[in-house]
């Protein structure tokens, strides 16, 4: 499926005290570029377009469970960035 548009995927749920709070989705770009910022010394304005590092199609295949892979991976910045089929996003160790 090609993506035209903006790609979502559920943002991180609780607040750390084991409750779980609604969760609502997200486009994947605001989360990628929460993600790095929160788990790298990365800053939002050091951050491309998510088109400059992935292409939009693969992640959206990705997303859709339309590839035979769990993951897809891509690097930011010198960080590698794991998206899951199931919408979680997180940086390699």
């Amino acid at each position: 499926m090609p993506a035209d548009g903006d790609l979502y995927v559920l943002g991180p749920g609780g607040d750390g005290d084991g409750s779980e709070k609604w969760v609502s989705p997200r486009p994947v770009d605001e989360v990628v570029v929460d993600v790095l910022t929160d788990e790298t010394e990365l800053s939002a304005d050091e951050i491309d377009d998510l088109d400059a590092y992935v292409d939009r199609d693969d992640l959206a295949a990705s997303l859709d469970g339309e590839t035979e892979v769990d993951t897809l991976r891509f690097e930011v910045e010198g960080h590698e960035v794991v998206v899951e089929t199931d919408g979680t996003v997180d940086v390699a160790d």
